[in-house]
């Protein structure tokens, strides 16, 4: 992560794609400070379709070594079950198809 801050600094017009814990004081500060307007995608599936879906990404061929976990514990996807909020935030249920055109307007609408 210490990258992505420190890359972002220096990039003005930048799109910070991970995985954002929202009660983490330390990445809520670092988003903060951002001289940024933040638009947030937050992409939710429920925790059980997350757990599933990490489960399968995790036992899949090719799977990479940086990524050991076979699982998610519940504890650990409570770290991750809302959205940050610190700036606009786009709303995307991933139970169901997206229309990534649409997305992308509401993105392009949210930019002050």
């Amino acid at each position: 992560m210490e990258l992505i801050w420190a890359l972002a600094r220096y990039a003005p017009q930048v799109v910070l794609e991970a995985n954002f814990r929202p009660r983490s004081a330390y990445e809520r500060s670092k988003l903060a400070g951002l001289d940024a307007s933040i638009i947030e995608v937050y992409c939710d599936c429920g925790e059980m379709e997350t757990a599933r879906r990490f489960r399968d990404r995790a036992a899949a061929s090719g799977h990479h070594a940086a990524h050991p976990l076979k699982e998610m514990p519940p504890e650990m996807l409570a770290e991750y079950d809302q959205a940050v909020g610190l700036g606009i935030v786009i709303k995307v249920d991933t139970r169901v198809p997206t229309n990534i055109e649409s997305i992308a307007q509401e993105i392009l609408r949210s930019f002050p």
